[in-house]
């Protein structure tokens, strides 16, 4: 099963293609600062802050730049993936797990091919945002390692059996309408105590205080959810209710187009919910079709959990300090 989902530097780096040249330099003018210590690793401020740029630039091309949550909140939650991918990338050396120039090469191609450039044009693009072609390459290097690494620590342990795909099936034979959900995750750790759990709750209860509010749900869920697409404004995209968690189901049903609902709570913590839109059913027209996109659902789900409840567990066994 493919894994798929924020692919972090990609999702990043292709905003660059429709942004005017040299806007966001990878070569920064501030002294190279340490951000974080993660083990052995350094990440340093110059690295944030163009991990920084990137995202603002992403957010901007989808002319969503207004949903950007302030530069402190943004800059936390950067650093927070980028201590995740350090400590990924981290054990792929310690596993000797080894990214080949062939598998950078086919990646850099299928980049080109989505974009209708060609490889030699998509450097010129990069070069003149900062990157030299090493740099760019090694940042694409590092983002196929990390989905190597989840797929050994993570995908490789999650099945989906028939049952539960005819299960699926059965259940969305009759629905005539798919929703469009956001996502806030407060995270919880795998064994929390009667204190994470209070203060937890809190927190969900203060965010949805500011929602209720009118705070932009967007702008909340990139600077304060903990959920993988966080920083993708907590877009879950279309699912039909079969296809979403059975808690986010069961409140959807009941809500009207640009309502919000929580803190419901799950085994990774506390969510709050919004309505993004409604639309009529679109099913492939074949049952392996059919088929092929609920066992897919089904692994993306135990995934994101999954991988979730792993990330929590590497930054637990590790030395970790933000400066």
């Amino acid at each position: 099963m493919k894994i798929s989902g924020l692919r972090y530097f990609l999702g990043l780096c292709l905003a660059l293609l429709v942004c005017l040249p040299g806007v966001a330099s990878a070569k920064s003018q501030v002294i190279n600062q340490v951000a974080a210590i993660v083990n052995n690793d350094v990440i340093t401020q110059a690295e944030l802050d163009r991990h920084v740029n990137l995202l603002k630039l992403r957010v901007k091309s989808a002319g969503e730049g207004k949903e950007l949550p302030s530069d402190s909140v943004l800059r936390t939650q950067v650093l927070n993936q980028l201590i995740n991918r350090s400590l990924q990338l981290q054990l792929a050396e310690e596993n000797h797990i080894k990214v080949s120039s062939e598998q950078i090469n086919q990646a850099l191609t299928r980049v080109a091919q989505q974009n209708h450039i060609s490889t030699r044009e998509l450097y010129k693009r990069m070069e003149k945002n900062g990157f030299t072609v090493a740099s760019f390459r090694k940042e694409i290097g590092q983002e196929i390692l990390i989905q190597m690494v989840q797929g050994s620590f993570v995908a490789s342990h999650i099945s989906i059996s028939q049952t539960e795909v005819n299960d699926v099936l059965k259940r969305i034979q009759s629905e005539k309408v798919e929703y469009n959900v956001g996502d806030i995750l407060v995270a919880l750790p795998a064994t929390p105590s009667p204190a994470e759990v209070a203060a937890a709750r809190e927190k969900a209860q203060a965010l949805l205080k500011q929602l209720q509010a009118g705070a932009s749900f967007k702008k909340i869920a990139m600077g304060h959810s903990n959920a993988q697409d966080a920083l993708k404004g907590g877009d879950m995209g279309w699912r039909t209710l079969a296809n979403m968690p059975s808690i986010f189901a069961e409140r959807v049903v009941t809500m009207n187009p640009g309502e919000v609902a929580g803190p419901l709570r799950a085994a990774n913590g506390f969510h709050l919910i919004k309505l993004l839109g409604m639309r009529n059913t679109q099913l492939p027209k074949s049952l392996k079709a059919r088929e092929d996109d609920v066992k897919n659902m089904l692994f993306q789900q135990q995934f994101q959990d999954a991988l979730a409840t792993w990330l929590q567990q590497l930054r637990a066994e590790a030395y970790i300090k933000i400066m």
